[in-house]
């Protein structure tokens, strides 16, 4: 990927070369910043161990919920930098395939330009995270029924192995209880 980047690099700096610019200097918002970290890891935290806490019954996904919101009423200067940043990462990925697109094009024919190929960039982003979706929603039960094999519950149709693979869902460090939630139903 090193040698792609380095040619998207050198391929917009020389679209881009001789053209003058306005440098300003602005001091970070480090309160900002450290806002929105604790946001976005409170909202992580919520969403990876919600299922393993049982969401907002335990109280310290509660006690996270209420930090994430008591650090959302920001104002404009406490999350415009921290946007920025993101925004130069997403520029970086983006400039060059928008400097290529817009290439060769002067007047109204850019702002058009520009404006449809971020339209077309948010659709792709959307109907890629949305296919993202679909497979991992598809592929569930087929890596459910790999870890049924592996532990050995399909080996024997007539066999009702629910202890065994109890025993071993214990053995690889769930309690009891966990076990049976993991494994809601018995077969009879």
């Amino acid at each position: 990927n090193i040698p792609i980047a380095l040619t998207i690099a050198g391929i917009t700096g020389a679209l881009v070369y001789g053209r003058g610019f306005h440098r300003r200097f602005a001091r970070f918002d480090d309160i900002g910043f450290v806002l929105l970290a604790v946001i976005l890891g409170g909202v992580q935290i919520i969403l990876n161990q919600g299922n393993d806490f049982e969401w907002f019954q335990s109280s310290f996904l509660s006690g996270v919920l209420i930090i994430v919101i008591v650090d959302i009423p920001a104002s404009y200067d406490q999350i415009f930098w921290p946007m920025l940043l993101l925004g130069f990462w997403m520029g970086c990925f983006f400039t060059p395939l928008t400097v290529i697109s817009l290439h060769g094009l002067s007047g109204w024919q850019v702002m058009r330009a520009a404006e449809e190929a971020t339209i077309l960039r948010i659709t792709a982003g959307a109907f890629g995270i949305t296919l993202q979706g679909v497979i991992l929603y598809r592929r569930t039960p087929f890596h459910q029924l790999d870890l049924a094999d592996f532990f050995g519950g399909r080996r024997f149709a007539s066999l009702d192995l629910f202890q065994q693979f109890s025993r071993k869902l214990e053995n690889s460090g769930l309690s009891l209880s966990d076990a049976r939630r993991e494994v809601p139903f018995r077969s009879s």
